[in-house]
């Protein structure tokens, strides 16, 4: 092989991806795991998944087993290593909101893969997508997915997702955990190192994004607590992530932004996700596809650490303050991460 031609003018971080991706796969392996299209661009939400769904697949195979081949790549994966794939394998795809008709680029990716999969296993390919919101509108896209997706395993994140799974697209194999970020919960260093009284204001604006009061009660909640504002995103200008180092420093990053704010309010699903593993009580807007809602109401509504504002429950300062009066500051949220044991029934 020739190296110039692996890495002719591509990035350091992806010139390391393919490295590691020709190095591992020589490397004889009894079952592996393969994490096809880890997010690499800008969405840090998309980039936990990734991190966290990694992790996950190396408790439960071992890391030396797991081999995460990034979005930009997989095109490339498929052409060049095919061969050396084995239907003793398990082939994962990323959880998110992404499956079905908002965002087709990701939505065609992952058909394609699991269409070349099915071409060289058939019927044995062990396919699993991670857990998902799903959100197909038109009927061609159902129709086609339910071809696509038929004998793979696919988790949702929420119950309406698991039930349009089974009696829509007609998949047997559904099943339902949490979001795969809430298994980072004590995993990863997270801490109380509030530095200053101060809001964090995580709001969206794109087409998951509505109208709401987010911004102008921020400003009030902050001045009732003689706080700052302080307002940031997960949606970053950087992207090209190709590797897990890189990807856990973006992490860790927004992680201690997040943690040094008192109080997070935001309508992003893993803006309130990553704050409730920091131990940061979230003030939750729900967002256009009510993910945001949804996962509360499945998941954590039980917490306390979070306060929930819908199109059903707008937001009241009084009802607000008497929550945020008799919360736990202190105290990091438990988290059963055994309930994701589900995912690989059957597979290990």
């Amino acid at each position: 092989m020739k190296w110039r031609n692996l890495f002719h003018y591509e990035s350091y971080d992806r010139q390391i991806a393919k490295l590691h991706i020709f190095v591992e796969l020589r490397r004889k392996r009894k079952s592996r795991a393969f994490l096809l299209a880890g997010a690499t661009y800008n969405n840090l939400g998309d980039q936990a998944i990734t991190y966290a769904q990694e992790l996950f697949l190396k408790d439960k195979f071992g890391k030396e087993n797991v081999l995460v081949v990034p979005d930009g790549l997989v095109a490339w994966f498929f052409k060049k290593y095919s061969h050396l794939l084995s239907d003793t394998d398990t082939y994962t795809f990323p959880g998110g909101g992404n499956m079905g008709d908002l965002y087709p680029t990701i939505e065609h990716q992952r058909q394609n893969s699991i269409k070349k999969l099915r071409n060289l296993f058939g019927t044995k390919a062990r396919i699993i997508v991670f857990p998902q919101s799903l959100d197909f509108n038109s009927e061609k896209s159902v129709s086609k997915a339910k071809t696509v997706y038929s004998g793979s395993t696919v988790v949702a994140r929420e119950r309406r997702g698991k039930e349009f799974a089974q009696d829509v697209l007609e998949i047997k194999d559904s099943r339902l955990t949490p979001d795969i970020v809430l298994y980072l919960t004590g995993k990863i260093a997270t801490g109380l190192v509030r530095q200053k009284k101060s809001v964090g204001l995580i709001a969206r604006s794109d087409k998951e994004q509505v109208k709401s009061s987010i911004n102008v009660d921020a400003q009030s909640i902050a001045q009732q607590l003689n706080s700052e504002v302080d307002s940031f995103d997960t949606v970053i200008s950087e992207s090209g992530m190709y590797t897990s180092r890189r990807r856990k420093r973006k992490i860790d990053k927004i992680l201690n932004r997040i943690s040094k704010n008192d109080l997070i309010i935001t309508d992003r699903l893993h803006g309130m996700i990553l704050a409730f593993i920091s131990g940061v009580p979230v003030v939750a807007y729900d967002n256009a596809t009510h993910k945001v809602r949804n996962t509360i109401k499945e998941w954590l509504e039980s917490s306390g650490k979070v306060f929930l504002v819908s199109e059903d429950a707008p937001f009241d300062k009084d009802n607000f303050f008497e929550w945020y009066s008799h919360l736990n500051q202190e105290q990091i949220p438990n988290f059963d991460k055994s309930i994701y044991d589900v995912i690989l029934d059957s597979y290990r």
